[in-house]
């Protein structure tokens, strides 16, 4: 099947497109050149009804909104946050804008979110994105060229959305993007109240006030357990109940899960399953851990979260902790690879 490229907007003069790839039974994916935002990803439920599982917007302009700016978003150079918006490396110190409160987080307002790409390459089932990021971009150093990969298509019973981003700076920088969807399995978009979740991680980095990383390593015992699968909405209404205020002074969670010590090979990472859809999203990823986010400040909350797959927030800081590695320093001259898949089935 061929890419259906059509016009989904204007930024200024700048003309944002929209870019479909459709696969089997009529499922599709649609990408936006903006940001390369993944605005839908439309598969069937147990009874073969097509539904989108992502939150998106209708217009270019609403991406700009506080509650939707990163919707389905690629997210860079450093996905999450770096306290006081300031790291060292071999080079020196480097200060980067500070958009949230004293903080930096997810590469600012010039970040990879608000980056009109070029697409360089379509196939039947693949898109390719281009773009560089100039040297001093937030504050950080290096010219940053990336290639971006996204590929559906169905494999047996299963959906796949696979997507591959390479960075190469021309300086030492800091290469840790994300993809920022928020997923909501359900056939009526409401909230992802019967969603149960699965990630597969034996400790977590608990946060402050900032929702900062406050040094720690400590056990997922009790609230942040989901070795097993459990409720979302269950979870965070038994953490209001035992006043376990990690959770309930945010809203919900919003907290980093270590997977591994290694940012090279495949993991799956977490599931994703609704009981009134029945539908099931397995993730996998090359990063070394994955932020859970459950939309703890959307309109209304709790509508879609977010499953990002990313290196530990504020690792830069942290080298002096080997629990924290790897760090997401990129080397002048090196390439960097950052890799997810979403696998969607039936339960």
């Amino acid at each position: 099947m061929a890419i259906i490229k059509s016009l989904f907007g204007k930024i200024g003069e700048q003309d944002v497109y929209s870019y479909k790839i459709e696969a089997a039974d009529n499922a599709f994916v649609e990408i936006l050149n903006f940001g390369c935002r993944v605005r839908q990803i439309v598969v069937p439920d147990r009874y073969g009804v097509l539904a989108n599982t992502v939150l998106g917007c209708d217009t270019p302009q609403e991406y700009f909104l506080s509650d939707s700016e990163y919707f389905g978003a690629v997210v860079g150079r450093y996905a999450n946050r770096i306290r006081n918006g300031k790291y060292t490396d071999r080079t020196g110190t480097h200060q980067l804008v500070q958009n949230e409160g004293r903080n930096h987080i997810h590469g600012g307002i010039e970040g990879f979110h608000n980056m009109i790409w070029d697409c360089t390459k379509t196939t039947d089932d693949t898109l390719t994105f281009e773009a560089m990021q100039p040297d001093g971009t937030a504050g950080f150093p290096g010219n940053l060229s990336m290639v971006l990969t996204y590929k559906f298509y169905k494999c047996n019973d299963k959906f796949v959305l696979e997507m591959v981003l390479n960075g190469k700076s021309d300086k030492d920088t800091l290469f840790n993007p994300t993809n920022h969807s928020y997923f909501n399995l359900n056939t009526v978009q409401a909230d992802v109240a019967d969603h149960n979740l699965t990630i597969f991680a034996d400790k977590y980095t608990p946060i402050d006030d900032e929702i900062m990383p406050t040094g720690e390593i400590l056990p997922v015992d009790g609230y942040m357990d989901f070795r097993k699968g459990k409720s979302i909405i269950g979870t965070i209404k038994s953490a209001y109940a035992g006043e376990f205020t990690e959770i309930t002074s945010k809203n919900g969670i919003d907290h980093n899960f270590i997977i591994k010590n290694e940012a090279e090979n495949m993991t799956k990472i977490a599931i994703l399953e609704s009981s009134e859809s029945g539908r099931k999203m397995e993730v996998y990823s090359n990063a070394p851990g994955v932020q859970l986010y459950t939309g703890n400040h959307l309109t209304p909350k709790h509508k879609g979260i977010c499953l990002e797959p990313q290196y530990f927030p504020d690792s830069v800081n942290a080298t002096d902790n080997p629990l924290l590695a790897p760090y997401p320093f990129l080397k002048a001259g090196d390439t960097a690879t950052f890799k997810v898949t979403y696998d969607f089935t039936i339960i």
